[in-house]
């Protein structure tokens, strides 16, 4: 019996390591998208704790130094989400460059798969056809043989 070979079988192999290593990219991407929006969440609770001490510095007896201190705490607080919101959506850019990647590298993936399935129908036909041709040669053997009598 014959043998089945995909002519393009070391492209496709190619294709699925290039797969492999743009999930990877993703996972990455995706990771360090999940750590900025990790850390501008701090920064947002942070500003709010200061917030929240301020409002007690005023009703309690007035510190001076210690509500300027805590007023600088905010202000610094809101540059710094400023620049993480920056951070932020610069890691989604980034998430959804490689998702783009990801689904270019998966469709020429799924373009060989398709191309080794057809070539291996088509395999299964010819297969098919011998083993016609076989039993035809066979059959018209035997009824030579049984009219030759």
């Amino acid at each position: 019996m014959a043998k089945f070979s995909f002519s393009m079988q070391n492209i496709l192999n190619i294709k699925y390591k290039i797969e492999d290593q743009v999930k990877a990219e993703f996972a990455e991407a995706n990771h360090a998208y999940n750590q900025a929006v990790e850390k501008l969440n701090y920064y947002v609770s942070r500003q709010h704790g200061l917030e929240e001490e301020l409002r007690q510095l005023y009703s309690n007896k007035l510190d001076i130094v210690k509500i300027r201190s805590t007023q600088a705490g905010i202000e610094r607080m809101e540059d710094l989400i400023k620049l993480q919101i920056i951070e932020v959506n610069k890691a989604n850019d980034l998430v959804e460059q490689v998702r783009q990647k990801l689904a270019e590298a998966m469709v020429e993936r799924k373009t060989y798969e398709t191309l080794k399935e057809r070539a291996f129908e088509e395999f299964l036909e010819e297969l098919k056809k011998e083993d016609d041709k076989v039993i035809d040669e066979l059959v018209a053997y035997r009824y030579k043989g049984e009219t030759s009598e």
